[in-house]
Formats: C-alpha cells, sequence, structure tokens
C-alpha cells in the first residue's frame, strides 16, 4: 500500500467469494464447493484498522450443502517494529438449517520480510457441541504489494 494510504484512509472493495471442497477428511471441512459474492470495507488509521467483510457462498450441490451468509468485523492494532494485535469474528448464517455460529478470534501477528505469522486463541461461544470450544489459530500469509 502507498505510504499515502497507510494513515487514515478508507477502502473498500467487491469481488467473489469461492469455497473450494479441499478436505481430506470430514472434520477438516466441507465437502462441497460453493461460489458467491464478496464486499469488504476498512478504515486504516495511524496505530488502529477495523472493518468488515461481508460474503455469501452458495453452495454448489453435494449431499448436505448449504447457503451461508459470513459477516466478519474486526479490528488491529499496530504494536510497532512490525507487531501487531487483532481481534475478529467470524458470524455465520446458515440459510437451510437457520442458525447462526461462528468464532470469536484474538491474535498476535509479526511480519518479516513478503511474510506474516500469526498466531492465536479462537473460542466458539455456540459451537458444533452444546457446550463453548476453545481452539488455536496459527497461519502463514504471503504478502505482496
Amino acid at each position: 500500500m502507498p505510504a499515502a494510504l497507510r494513515d487514515r484512509a478508507f477502502q473498500w472493495g467487491i469481488g467473489l467469494a469461492a469455497r473450494l471442497p479441499t478436505a481430506s477428511r470430514d472434520g477438516l471441512g466441507q465437502e462441497d464447493g460453493a461460489l458467491g459474492p464478496a464486499v469488504a470495507a476498512r478504515w486504516v488509521g495511524k496505530r488502529w484498522s477495523t472493518g468488515l467483510q461481508l460474503l455469501h457462498e452458495q453452495a454448489l450441490g453435494g449431499e448436505g450443502t448449504a447457503d451461508v451468509t459470513r459477516v466478519q468485523p474486526f479490528v488491529v492494532r499496530d504494536l510497532g517494529a512490525a507487531w501487531s494485535m487483532g481481534a475478529e469474528a467470524d458470524a455465520r448464517y446458515d440459510w437451510e438449517r437457520h442458525s447462526l455460529k461462528g468464532p470469536l478470534t484474538v491474535y498476535l501477528r509479526r511480519a518479516r520480510g513478503t511474510w506474516a505469522f500469526e498466531a492465536g486463541a479462537r473460542y466458539w461461544p455456540d459451537g458444533p457441541t452444546p457446550e463453548p470450544e476453545w481452539g488455536l489459530r496459527i497461519g502463514a500469509t504471503w504478502v505482496f504489494e
């Protein structure tokens, strides 16, 4: 991102969301594909960024498929020296089951060169089982400009 846009900038975009059936086991992901519209908006400040991503995944068929609308708000705080900390939600509305579920996540991220590494904790207030569940999020992102 150009230096002029790094401080106090509003950004938005529209595009296409795709879910590919790449899970090798049922517990690791969905066995069907989906396609749909996506909209994102964010405000980038000097130390804080906040935004929202909204997307709809229209199932492409298969047994047990579901159309899902996702709302993903987030907030990120720049900690300096290429470190940042963030929080996000991933609320998913299942149109077939008429249910709203999704995890809340807090994470710490470190950027190094063209890569960003992150680790954090996830909490499902209304998870796949009746009781709340905790999880771990670990990731690496290739960053390109």
